[in-house]
C-alpha cells in the first residue's frame, strides 16, 4: 500500500508539471549584443561625412564630362552637315545674315538674326509669318543638334540665361569679320566674302569655323556663366574645325586683348586659324 501511494503521488506531480503550460525558457548562448554607443555612432557619421565629400565632386565631374561630350557630338552633326552644303555649293562657305542663324530654330529674340526672323523648316512667327530657313537646317534631322546641354546664357545680352532659346542655337560661328586672331567662314557676301575650302591661310583641320557660344574673348571669365561645362575656369571650349571634327579647345588668355583684328593676325601655328 505504502508503495502504491507513492507511485501514485509521482504520477500526479508529473501530469501537474505537463499541465503548467509552462514552455521551458531557452537558454542564450554567447555574450548579450550591446547598443552602439554615442561616440561610435559619431564616428560612423564622420566616415560617412568624408566619403560624401569625396565622392560628390567626382560626380560633379562626371556630369560635365557627360555634357561636355554631349556638346561634342552634337557640333559634329553640324559638322557634317557643313561638309554637304560644301560638296553642293562648290566649297564656298554658307552665307547668311548674322552671327546666330547658321543653324537651329527660331529664338525668342532677334539679337543676331534678321527680321521677322529665320528657322527651321515650316517653322512660322507667332503671327504666322513664314520664315527663312536657316543654310544648315536641310542638312539635319532635328534643331536640337543646336542645343549643347550646359548651355548658360549670354552675358552681353541683358537676360539671356539660354542662347537656345533666345537664338535658336547654343553655337556661335565666326561670320564677317577677322578678329580673335580668327578668321571668318561664313558672312553676308556683303561686309566680305565666305571661306573657300582652298583658301591657303592654312588647313580646313585647323579652321575654327563654330564653338560654343562663349568663346570670343569678350566674354570675361571671372562670370560663371560663361564656364560653359568647365571646372578649371579657364578658356574652354568645345571647337568644330571646318574637317567636321570636334576638339576641347584651350585658349590663351591673350584672346582676351584680341578683337582688334590688328592686334593678332590668323595663324594655323595657334593650333587654330
Amino acid at each position: 500500500m505504502i508503495a502504491y501511494a507513492v507511485q501514485a503521488d509521482t504520477e500526479v506531480g508529473v501530469h501537474e508539471e505537463a499541465r503548467s503550460g509552462d514552455r521551458p525558457r531557452e537558454r542564450r548562448l554567447g555574450p548579450t549584443p550591446r547598443a552602439f554607443t554615442l561616440i561610435e555612432l559619431l564616428v560612423v557619421i564622420a566616415i560617412i561625412a568624408i566619403l560624401i565629400a569625396i565622392l560628390l565632386p567626382a560626380l560633379a565631374r562626371a556630369r560635365i564630362i557627360s555634357k561636355r561630350a554631349a556638346c561634342g557630338s552634337n557640333l559634329h552633326g553640324i559638322g557634317v552637315a557643313l561638309q554637304g552644303y560644301l560638296n553642293e555649293n562648290k566649297g564656298v562657305f554658307p552665307v547668311h545674315s548674322n552671327w546666330g542663324n547658321l543653324v537651329g530654330r527660331h529664338g525668342t529674340r532677334n539679337t543676331y538674326d534678321e527680321a521677322p526672323g529665320t528657322g527651321w523648316e515650316n517653322e512660322t512667327t507667332a503671327s504666322g509669318q513664314a520664315l527663312k530657313v536657316r543654310p544648315l537646317n536641310r542638312y539635319l534631322d532635328s534643331p536640337m543638334v543646336a542645343r549643347c546641354p550646359d548651355d548658360r546664357g549670354d552675358v552681353l545680352q541683358n537676360k539671356v540665361g539660354n542662347c537656345f532659346e533666345a537664338y535658336g542655337t547654343s553655337y556661335l560661328v565666326h561670320w564677317r569679320s577677322d578678329n580673335f586672331a580668327t578668321a571668318h567662314a561664313t558672312s553676308d557676301n556683303i561686309g566680305s566674302r565666305p571661306l573657300r575650302e582652298s583658301d591657303p591661310r592654312g588647313p580646313l583641320s585647323l579652321k575654327l569655323v563654330m564653338a560654343e557660344w562663349v568663346w570670343h574673348g569678350n566674354r570675361a571669365l571671372d562670370q560663371p556663366q560663361n564656364l560653359w561645362h568647365n571646372i578649371r575656369a579657364l578658356r574652354q571650349y568645345n571647337i568644330l574645325f571646318g574637317d567636321a571634327h570636334v576638339k576641347f579647345f584651350t585658349f590663351p588668355r591673350e584672346i582676351e586683348d584680341w578683337y582688334d583684328p590688328a592686334a593678332a593676325a590668323p595663324d594655323p601655328n595657334r593650333g587654330w586659324w
